[in-house]
């Protein structure tokens, strides 16, 4: 049951990227940037706010800071009604070349609950803007081809893991232990099948 899961599911994605599904939906009017904390709740040193989508390089903007090159990281001074919010590190990745496959914009601020709340606020008072629903940053990245369904299930792992056993099963999964055999099994099903040709 699972190898036909596994099978059909890498069939439909590519499926859906050879007739350019994938691609309209993305460019879709309403096809939002999302972002969200990608550090675990409460208090700390830092923490991490993730924005993914097409205008995830205006989001500096939106606090008075310019968003850094593709590939770098600047420091600045966050400020919203001309007060300072915090200063952060900022990143910036560019589509096809982040982990969702779309323009990334990270903030490392710090982990303070007065920071987290007012800058996921302003990010969600923004239009074309909208906080990521639990899973949603794994999904884009299935979506557009980052990850095929065992590395995600290996990513789930990943993130349950206790021991080391458990650790290095999972990066096995997101290596790819179990894509080799699927797509031989893929490979196996296709050409049993009969001929289309007429």
């Amino acid at each position: 049951m699972k190898k036909r899961l596994v099978v059909g599911c890498l069939s439909l994605r590519k499926t859906l990227s050879e007739n350019g599904i994938i691609e309209k939906i993305m460019s879709q009017a309403g096809y939002k940037t999302i972002f969200a904390i990608a550090t675990p709740p409460g208090r700390s040193a830092i923490a991490v706010i993730r924005i993914s989508g097409p205008l995830a390089g205006d989001a500096p903007a939106l606090f008075g800071a310019a968003c850094p090159s593709a590939g770098q990281f600047s420091v600045a001074r966050l400020v919203l009604d001309q007060r300072v919010i915090d200063q952060v590190i900022l990143l910036f990745m560019k589509a096809p070349f982040s982990s969702t496959g779309e323009d990334v914009c990270e903030i490392h601020c710090h982990g303070s609950r007065a920071v987290i709340d007012v800058l996921l606020a302003r990010l969600g008072a923004e239009d074309g803007f909208s906080m990521a629903q639990p899973g949603e940053f794994t999904r884009r990245s299935f979506m557009n081809g980052k990850m095929d369904l065992s590395g995600v299930e290996g990513l789930a792992d990943l993130i349950e893991a206790e021991t080391a056993t458990q650790l290095h099963q999972a990066w096995a999964q997101i290596d790819g232990a179990l894509r080799a055999p699927v797509m031989a099994w893929r490979g196996e099903l296709v050409a049993s099948l009969p001929s289309s040709k007429p």
